[in-house]
């Protein structure tokens, strides 16, 4: 286990089972996601059939999907804590806590072109308003 440094974490339970609790140590961001799709069969290509571990099931999908992964600024490294299916019945919770011991991620790989970049910056919200600033406020 390693520390969390000064940064909350994020603990993820499925059924009741923590499965995970994780955290970027330094500078980044983190990204927790749940998605769900159905897809045509009758839209499969060649070209995916061929591709080697696609499963035509997997592809069509139908179930929840979930995941957590990060991006280290500090380190210029992507990573990633878990990823899985959710059926039904299945109660997923999310926990945010206070800095403190986190689990390893599963995987790291380096990101090219990170360094020397500076930090992240905030996107505008759709409406326009740029972050941090309230609408209607004087400006």
């Amino acid at each position: 286990m390693s520390s969390s440094g000064q940064n909350n974490r994020l603990e993820v339970s499925v059924n009741g089972r923590v499965v995970t609790t994780a955290a970027v140590s330094d500078l980044g961001l983190m990204d927790f996601f749940l998605s769900w799709a159905r897809r045509d069969p009758a839209r499969l290509t060649p070209e995916m059939l061929a591709t080697p571990g696609f499963t035509p099931e997997s592809w069509a999908g139908g179930e929840f999907e979930y995941g957590l992964g990060a991006l280290d600024t500090t380190r210029s490294e992507t990573l990633e804590w878990l990823g899985g299916e959710l059926r039904a019945g299945d109660v997923l919770s999310l926990r945010v806590l206070p800095p403190g011991e986190v689990d390893e991620p599963a995987e790291r790989a380096p990101v090219a072109g990170l360094k020397g970049r500076g930090p992240l910056r905030r996107r505008a919200r759709p409406d326009g308003v740029a972050p941090g600033a309230e609408p209607g406020a004087a400006g």
